[in-house]
């Protein structure tokens, strides 16, 4: 993978796991953003630590991420779709 395709598809990462935090951060009175917008407003850092390939197909892989919310470490399971030059289209959850 070259260097500037890597460093978007690590953006494209970091900006999905921010997604996933606000999404599943339901309080009790189901407000999905507000445990986000406390991070944010905390300034909580979001670091990917590790990403493992879990699956590979002729368009997809399937990659498994542990990052680290503030001091917390979380994982998420993310499926790439890439076109035939193996440049990636679109990152979204796997499952």
């Amino acid at each position: 993978m070259k260097g500037t395709h890597k460093k978007v598809c690590l953006l494209l990462i970091m900006v999905l796991i921010c997604s996933l935090s606000a999404c599943s951060s339901e309080s009790s009175d189901d407000s999905k953003v507000s445990k986000e917008a406390e991070a944010e407003k905390e300034n909580v850092e979001i670091k990917v630590k590790e990403i493992s390939l879990a699956g590979k197909e002729e368009y997809t892989e399937t990659a498994d991420v542990t990052y680290l919310k503030g001091e917390q470490e979380e994982k998420a399971t993310l499926l790439f779709t890439h076109n035939s030059d193996g440049l990636v289209t679109k990152v979204e959850p796997a499952g």
